[in-house]
């Protein structure tokens, strides 16, 4: 791969497509809806990095054997939207908030 990061562009651009649909919630429809929704994708992402981790037995890299099941979960997790939304929609309603 020649763009390492390039992943992170695809997930930055979709989290950024949700995150309009929940701030048009939250300013023209219904603030307490937004929050609701923002709340089940965060803890949709959360259930289903703990869920990933609890079955695949993931643990912290202290050989090469858990590297090799670090590729995985970086494949199966932690380059996907849905893995990455909990710390974006945080950021995004801490920024709401603070504005």
């Amino acid at each position: 791969m020649c763009l390492d990061w390039g992943w992170y562009l695809q997930v930055d651009f979709q989290i950024f497509m949700v995150c309009i649909i929940l701030l048009f919630m939250y300013r023209k429809i219904n603030k307490v809806g937004s929050y609701v929704t923002a709340a089940v994708l965060i803890i949709g992402s959360w259930f289903f990095n703990v869920y990933y981790t609890y079955v695949h037995q993931q643990r912290l890299i202290t050989d090469v054997s858990s590297l090799m099941n670090f590729r995985d979960y970086y494949l199966d997790v932690y380059i996907k939207p849905y893995a990455r939304w909990a710390p974006y929609i945080i950021g995004l309603y801490l920024g709401i908030a603070y504005f």
